[in-house]
């Protein structure tokens, strides 16, 4: 998808592999690795690369500035990146993805003994008991 008519805005990459999400996107003609400069926006889960460009004149007052914004896919450690810039001007931005976290296992309380024992005993009575009312409650008149 393109934004406007910067063709920049065209040739953003984002691939995966197993452990590895990478974010690439080609520099305009002539920038330099201290033109760039990459910020991660933990609280929005966001990318912001901005380039400055040296001024042009000697009596230039403004340094013209890109910044644009990506969206971060979710599962990332946006602490430890590492970036990039090969010769052909591309920017490299790799994240390493997180381990999902196992839900932590329940395990079973065990029943103890003395208490299975009174358990066993205690369910014929009321069984016992519980067929004597019910017989009591079917036999008479409504």
């Amino acid at each position: 998808m393109c934004l406007g008519n910067n063709p920049y805005q065209c040739s953003v990459f984002w691939y995966e592999d197993e452990n590895l999400v990478h974010f690439k996107y080609p520099l305009p003609p002539g920038a330099k690795q201290e033109d760039v400069k990459v910020e991660i926006d933990e609280d929005e889960n966001l990318l912001t690369v901005s380039l400055s460009f040296p001024k042009k004149k000697e009596g230039d007052t403004t340094t013209p500035i890109i910044s644009m914004k990506f969206n971060l896919p979710a599962g990332l450690d946006l602490v430890g990146f590492k970036t990039t810039i090969d010769d052909a001007g591309v920017l490299a931005v790799t994240f390493t993805k997180l381990k999902p976290q196992k839900p932590e296992k329940k395990k079973p309380m065990p029943i103890p003994k003395k208490m299975l024992g009174w358990l066993l005993k205690a369910v014929p009575i009321c069984f016992l008991t519980g067929s004597k009312m019910g017989d009591e409650m079917c036999s008479g008149d409504y």
